[in-house]
């Protein structure tokens, strides 16, 4: 078997190496999260879930799906060997990165009056969604460099960011929860996006420095990064505006804290359980990009990932579904408990996922964007 197409030893290395990674990530998000439930409780964790899910939704529709598609098309100029090609094709994102950081914050800022109506039900946070407008354009800048860390292999390098992103959040937003309670949730939010973006940016830059010079042909050029980005933005439209809509739900029919409840479960499931899911965008994603062309290798690919896959998954579902009347109020606070059933069931999708993720990259490592939007909408 060969090692880029996915042999078992590879799928666990890398599922380990991330997954080791993601744990230790969580260790620290688990700190910051409980520090952060028990400064804040649900109230504030409520209103930190409908800043992140309206910057989300924002980030994903203005980013024209140009990072996600770029590890497509970067992937198969580093499997070629061609140099040139592969910093040639980086500028281009780096173009439009830059374009669509700077469309995506405008847009946040003139719409801030609308988002804050739809997410509180009034015009009293339209100041701080205005605030919150770097976010996107930093949120952007990390996606496109990290596209290029996930195209390019630098898989330990992207493991060390994540690290050292989690780290520095870690230390930026506690302090600032501690003296400002509620009142810091914006600060701390802007201080996050410069930390990551940084971080991230400081590893791929050192690898790929940075040749930028505006050029009309690369922005042309780069409209071949549309063709799958555009499936994205519909991705990004039908996910987070889902997620966005049922928090600003909850938030106008019940209150916030029910948000940060809701949202408690959520990262519970989709963040601390999603461990194992790490390695598939970071690792089989550029991997299954880079076989060239459909038949037995590619299906192999995906059934390898699908076995590996589940076999983690099976015994880590179980364990998580039994533990967690003791971890939800260990991890955030009594005042969480009342999310348990909800917890206990929303466990089960972890099987559902660990089988049709392997087989969403499909259509999206062969550029079948219509394919991705059919399974996206449904």
């Amino acid at each position: 078997m060969k090692n880029n197409n996915g042999s078992y030893s590879h799928i666990l290395k890398y599922t380990s190496l991330f997954g080791g990674v993601q744990m230790l990530n969580i260790l620290i998000g688990l700190i910051r999260n409980k520090l952060v439930a028990v400064l804040l409780g649900p109230l504030g964790m409520g209103i930190v879930a409908l800043y992140t899910s309206t910057i989300n939704f924002i980030v994903n529709t203005s980013n024209l799906g140009i990072h996600a598609s770029a590890v497509k098309e970067l992937s198969q100029a580093f499997e070629t060997g061609d140099t040139g090609l592969l910093h040639h094709k980086i500028h281009v994102l780096r173009h439009w990165t830059c374009i669509t950081s700077l469309l995506g914050m405008m847009a946040f800022a003139c719409l801030s009056p609308l988002l804050s109506r739809w997410t509180f039900a009034t015009y009293n946070y339209t100041i701080q969604f205005i605030c919150l407008a770097p976010v996107v354009a930093l949120t952007i800048i990390a996606l496109g460099e990290t596209a290029i860390l996930k195209a390019t292999r630098l898989l330990r390098q992207l493991a060390i960011v994540s690290v050292c992103g989690a780290v520095g959040v870690l230390a930026v937003s506690v302090p600032i929860y501690w003296i400002y309670g509620c009142d810091g949730i914006v600060a701390s939010l802007v201080l996050m996006a410069v930390v990551q973006a940084l971080t991230v940016t400081a590893y791929s830059l050192r690898r790929y420095p940075l040749s930028f010079a505006i050029s009309r042909a690369c922005v042309h050029e780069g409209r071949a990064f549309l063709g799958l980005g555009i499936a994205f933005v519909v991705s990004g439209i039908m996910g987070s505006g889902v997620e966005m809509a049922i928090r600003a739900y909850l938030s106008n029919a019940a209150d916030i804290a029910t948000v940060g409840l809701y949202n408690a479960v959520y990262a519970m499931v989709f963040t601390y359980a999603g461990i194992v899911f790490t390695a598939m965008d970071t690792d089989y994603f550029p991997r299954l990009s880079g076989i060239s062309c459909n038949g037995n290798e590619l299906n192999d690919a995906v059934n390898r990932q699908i076995g590996a896959t589940m076999a983690i998954v099976s015994p880590l579902a179980v364990l998580f579904i039994l533990c967690m009347p003791v971890l939800l109020p260990l991890l955030y606070s009594g005042k969480f408990a009342t999310a348990l059933p909800m917890l206990q069931v929303a466990a089960l999708s972890m099987y559902c996922r660990g089988v049709y993720l392997p087989i969403e990259y499909v259509a999206l490592s062969r550029g079948d964007s219509k394919t991705f939007i059919v399974v996206e909408v449904f």
